[in-house]
């Protein structure tokens, strides 16, 4: 079988951008300013976008890690599930759950 010769490939000529103002129809009814504003909105806008999205994935980050050493413990190395043992009172105090009376409305129901 015959290899098509790729070096004498011929490529489509490149496509050239158009200038923003040759674009528009100049008309009269609006203006290069205006043209200008409206693109710098728009570009404003795109950034403001590209930043927050930037932002979300730096902020996600640090839980994704967070999250996947907990897991990690919990299934590869058999660290038992952390479990609520009681109410932290205002004063900082530790009300164990056992303590408490079974019609005590603080008390989890299981």
């Amino acid at each position: 079988m015959k290899m098509p010769n790729t070096s004498k490939t011929q490529l489509p000529p490149p496509r050239f951008q158009s200038s923003p103002r040759n674009s528009q129809p100049t008309s009269g009814t609006g203006s290069k300013d205006s043209n200008t504003a409206e693109q710098l909105a728009k570009s404003a806008a795109a950034t403001r976008r590209s930043i927050l999205g930037y932002r979300l994935m730096i902020m996600s980050i640090p839980l994704l890690a967070v999250t996947s050493v907990v897991l990690y413990k919990r299934l590869v190395l058999g660290e038992e599930q952390r479990k609520q043992i009681g109410i932290i009172t205002e004063t900082g105090e530790i009300i164990p759950f056992a303590d408490m009376d079974e019609g005590d409305e603080r008390r989890p129901k299981n």
